[in-house]
């Protein structure tokens, strides 16, 4: 059996009360393999990610109430990362806003471990 990783992108496209596609799932995991791809230097052990609808079910359960107050993450597997973006005026594409994380890269330092600016979302997506 391949290591998996379930991974939880909550948007606020939850909102809306509507699934993601299938092509847009599989976008988002394309696009996550590959931000793990390219990380520096060279990981040779990460487990392969799997999306999970019942993750996307909490994510649509939990933006339902328009809350801004943050899910109880006891609920939650202990390999879920949080990452909250928000959007008043349209629903964002998921791909997009991971294009958005990924751009930080370029304040990352590997070797020391931090960020010039922020970075801290792209952190989080490449060791996820």
């Amino acid at each position: 059996m391949m290591p998996a990783l379930s991974i939880l992108v909550a948007l606020i496209w939850g909102v809306k009360g509507q699934n993601l596609s299938q092509e847009l799932r599989d976008n988002i995991t394309e696009f996550h393999r590959k931000l793990r791809e390219g990380v520096q230097p060279n990981a040779s052990n990460m487990m392969f990610v799997e999306y999970s609808v019942d993750l996307e079910n909490y994510a649509i359960q939990w933006t339902a109430n328009c809350s801004d107050s943050v899910p109880d993450y006891k609920m939650l597997p202990q390999d879920v990362q949080r990452v909250q973006e928000y959007a008043y005026n349209n629903v964002p594409n998921p791909v997009e806003i991971l294009s958005e994380f990924a751009s930080q890269k370029v304040h990352y330092n590997f070797t020391y471990n931090n960020c010039s600016k922020r970075c801290n979302d792209y952190k989080i997506g490449q060791y996820v």
